[in-house]
């Protein structure tokens, strides 16, 4: 497959805030590049350029005011091919048409917009892409939660954004007594509630919209064009570089197997309850040697272990060098509400399933770094929190499916001259004619990281707890 698409429609945008003139788009797509994770706020760099049809001045394209850009909802349309499929019998080319062809959105709050600079005849500008989840990075506030569960915290924090969100729960989460948000923004808050009881986050873009899924199983991620049962994402094959084939493939796919921890245990203190030894442990070892090292935390201690990006040396061998810690003991005094008047207190205060629950769920976290999977191609159809199935690999393990943890995207629209002569490759794109626009060349790459679907994502625990300061 060509790593230069010819398609005038790869890249198509979306917005109340792009500028019209004459009842035309006064700015165009260049190049869209980024990063987006499962567990992580995506961020995109869209690259906007004025079109010569236009006819006007690059001074006056110059001077669109960036402030009515920003705070704005935009809609990239991503142009999908899916692939070829002969139907014998069929007149002309009728029986060749592309299965599973359509549209891909990317949709997102303008956060940021540029000014580039200008040649003769074109303005550029960059406009950066974030989720709506973004807003609850600038706003921060003390409240203190009571008798609610934190699935219920979650949603009364998302209640103040006005923008779309779904939750696709089936775990069974317990009332806490006493929930606090202390001088930190809404986002450090509910990050730190989804890490501390495995609740994942990612973003799904369809309908000129971004959707906020919450998940703690991996049934909630499903393959990109779901509802297409002959879409070419589902199922992608790899081939090496340079392999000729009419189809999207994926052309570099490394499985990595690591050592981690195969145990995890907790121990917690209820000042009602001072003899019970409240202790909670799982143990997943997974399928290695050396593989029943235990990670042991007492109350709501957190493993911080210090481990880098490729350093596979911490505690549990997890991405972050951290855990979430344990700490659970409570009075239940909102959960025994039902149980009327004269409960036994001992009886109210049984948090010890909570502490399993915890357990089982730094067991997944720890569990899930030990098999993961990076990979690349010229593929427009692989986006973080979707799945798809492998095949034709050499390695016949690696033949499986997978959920995409994170991708790294670049679609630009080059002209011939500058897909031959560009060298660094993460400049900001030259101006384009609009011939050169209208019958250029796509160069579309995409890195991307992937856990099996047979195991489970948790969070990693990277939000600290804020700490209050008394008298030294």
């Amino acid at each position: 497959m060509n790593t230069l698409l010819q398609s005038p429609r790869v890249l198509t945008i979306t917005s109340p805030a792009i500028p019209q003139v004459a009842g035309a788009a006064a700015l165009v797509p260049l190049k869209l590049s980024g990063h987006e994770a499962v567990n992580t706020l995506f961020e995109y760099t869209l690259i906007l350029q004025s079109p010569d049809a236009l006819q006007f001045a690059a001074n006056d394209a110059s001077n669109f005011p960036l402030h009515d850009m920003v705070g704005r909802e935009i809609t990239c349309a991503i142009a999908l091919d899916g692939h070829g499929s002969f139907v014998a019998g069929l007149a002309g080319n009728l029986g060749a048409a592309n299965l599973g062809a359509g549209v891909r959105e990317l949709s997102g709050l303008i956060t940021a917009a540029r000014h580039l600079g200008t040649d003769s005849r074109h303005a550029l500008y960059a406009l950066t892409l974030r989720p709506w989840l973004h807003l609850a990075t600038l706003t921060s506030d003390c409240k203190v939660f009571q008798d609610q569960t934190p699935v219920e915290v979650i949603r009364a924090v998302l209640a103040d954004y006005a923008f779309a969100a779904e939750v696709r729960l089936i775990e069974t989460y317990p009332i806490r007594d006493y929930c606090v948000q202390y001088n930190e923004t809404d986002f450090e808050f509910i990050t730190r509630l989804m890490q501390e009881w495995g609740i994942n986050y990612h973003f799904e873009h369809s309908g000129g919209v971004h959707r906020l899924i919450l998940s703690d199983h991996n049934g909630a991620f499903s393959p990109l064009q779901k509802g297409q049962s002959d879409s070419a994402y589902h199922r992608m094959a790899y081939y090496p570089p340079g392999h000729k084939v009419d189809e999207e493939y994926i052309h570099a796919f490394t499985p990595t197997e690591r050592l981690t921890a195969g145990q995890y245990a907790s121990r917690e203190y209820d000042y009602t309850r001072p003899k019970v030894a409240l202790g909670a442990s799982q143990a997943q070892p997974r399928q290695t040697g050396q593989a029943n090292q235990e990670v042991y935390l007492w109350r709501g201690g957190k493993v911080r272990t210090g481990q880098t990006p490729g350093n596979d040396s911490g505690i549990g061998s997890t991405a972050s060098g951290s855990l979430p810690g344990s700490d659970y003991a409570q009075e239940n005094k909102g959960a025994g509400k039902g149980a009327g008047k004269g409960s036994d207190t001992a009886q109210a205060n049984q948090t010890e399933p909570q502490g399993q629950h915890l357990a089982r769920l730094r067991m997944q976290a720890l569990r899930q770094a030990g098999q993961r999977a990076s990979g690349a191609g010229h593929v427009r159809g692989i986006a973080a929190g979707h799945t798809f199935a492998l095949h034709k690999h050499p390695q016949d393990a690696a033949n499986i499916e997978y959920l995409t943890l994170s991708t790294h995207t670049v679609i630009e629209n080059v002209s011939e001259d500058t897909a031959r002569g560009r060298t660094d490759r993460h400049s900001i794109p030259q101006a384009l004619s609009d011939a050169q626009r209208l019958t250029g060349q796509w160069r579309i790459e995409v890195r991307f990281e992937v856990l099996p679907t047979t195991e489970l994502l948790r969070p990693e625990g990277i939000q600290p707890k804020p700490h209050t300061h008394g008298p030294e």
